[in-house]
């Protein structure tokens, strides 16, 4: 399945969660194009060539579905033996059944598909090495053959979406601070689209000041940023709260 990940935040796609078909490729496109060992926190999990690893939460946040939508759809994956699945320490080792199918073939190095699909006349991920062509160490990061997309996009300026995520991510509420790749991704495409980076962090600072999150609840981060919450927040004036903060924060230590 040589479709590139970025086709998934393209701007020309209205943001909303996955259809079960998306949510199916997602799967696809993120098991391992051969062996390799993928740290998840403070596990290190063998795959194998048509294996993912992710947890639940990590897939509902990817997919803006409820964690309990995405276990059922599992199953009805895995019943209809598209999946098989494992399940430890929290995280989900996922077995493509029709892997080989789903790429074209059993081509496991990946070299002669990707070369006849190559349009602009250059062998995929052959005239550039690793040190030349940053996106040319994908496949040794992840397993996955560089795709040819990537490569082109490395010829064109890029836009700097990344500016100023780590501090926006220390800016928002701890409590919110879950699946971070997710949010990363929001964030860029907000940043992408025009929104000033600047605004989004002030704005996350003046959540994190809000009544509703002094008292122990908050977004997650991805949440927050899908809905934009940024211009609520944004010219928000310095928090002060009418009730007594001491009582509060004792209830929801």
């Amino acid at each position: 399945m040589n479709i590139a990940r970025s086709l998934f935040h393209d701007e020309a796609f209205k943001d909303q969660p996955y259809t079960e078909r998306e949510a199916f490729m997602w799967l696809v496109m993120e098991a391992s194009w051969k062996d390799r060992t993928k740290r998840i926190g403070n596990v290190v999990v063998d795959l194998k060539r048509g294996q993912l690893a992710a947890s639940i939460r990590f897939m509902a946040e990817a997919w803006d579905w409820e964690k309990s939508t995405v276990d059922r759809f599992l199953k009805r994956l895995e019943k209809r033996d598209m999946i098989g699945t494992e399940c430890g320490t929290g995280t989900t080792v996922i077995t493509i059944r029709k892997y080989n199918e789903y790429q074209g073939g059993d081509n496991s190095s990946g070299t002669d598909d990707f070369e006849k699909r190559d349009s602009s006349g250059t062998a995929a991920g052959q005239t550039r090495t690793p040190e030349e062509t940053p996106e040319a160490s994908l496949e040794q990061n992840t397993g996955r053959p560089t795709q040819l997309v990537l490569v082109a996009e490395n010829d064109q300026p890029k836009p700097k979406t990344t500016d100023g995520f780590d501090r926006f991510w220390s800016a928002f509420p701890q409590k919110g601070r879950v699946a971070k790749k997710a949010a990363h991704e929001k964030y860029c495409r907000a940043v992408k689209s025009g929104v000033d980076a600047e605004r989004i962090i002030s704005a996350a600072e003046a959540y994190s000041r809000t009544d509703r999150v002094q008292r122990g609840f908050a977004m997650h981060a991805t949440t927050w940023l899908n809905g934009g919450c940024w211009d609520d927040e944004a010219e928000a004036p310095p928090h002060h709260s009418r009730r007594n903060p001491p009582i509060h924060e004792e209830v929801f230590r």
